[in-house]
């Protein structure tokens, strides 16, 4: 299974990104984190039939992961995925793709 996941208190910018990863990577999952700005959290409501499936991140099985595409952020540590995980999952099965999103509309792929 492959993820597409952000920080905490989700924003736009962190959303979008989200989206577009999704574009890149068409068999990963977008996965909601437990905290999302409250206007996000209502753009969703009202546009949930034109958006892709997004995932809550309680109904992932993380031994499943083989992939975690992080958007905008800089350390794993700080995303929900490392808040939400359960320590006991292992982590080492894991390809790391991160994505930080660049002002100039470019990103990186690290």
């Amino acid at each position: 299974m492959e993820i597409i996941v952000t920080h905490l208190s989700a924003d736009f910018d962190s959303f979008a990104g989200m989206v577009a990863a999704k574009k890149l990577f068409p068999e990963a999952s977008i996965v909601l984190p437990t905290a999302i700005n409250s206007n996000v959290r209502k753009f969703i409501s009202l546009y949930e039939d034109e958006l892709p499936l997004l995932v809550e991140a309680g109904d992932l099985d993380f031994k499943e992961v083989k992939k975690l595409i992080m958007i905008d952020t800089r350390l794993k540590e700080i995303t929900f995925f490392a808040a939400t995980m359960p320590a006991k999952e292992s982590k080492s099965a894991l390809r790391w793709v991160t994505i930080i999103s660049i002002n100039s509309g470019n990103f990186i792929v690290y």
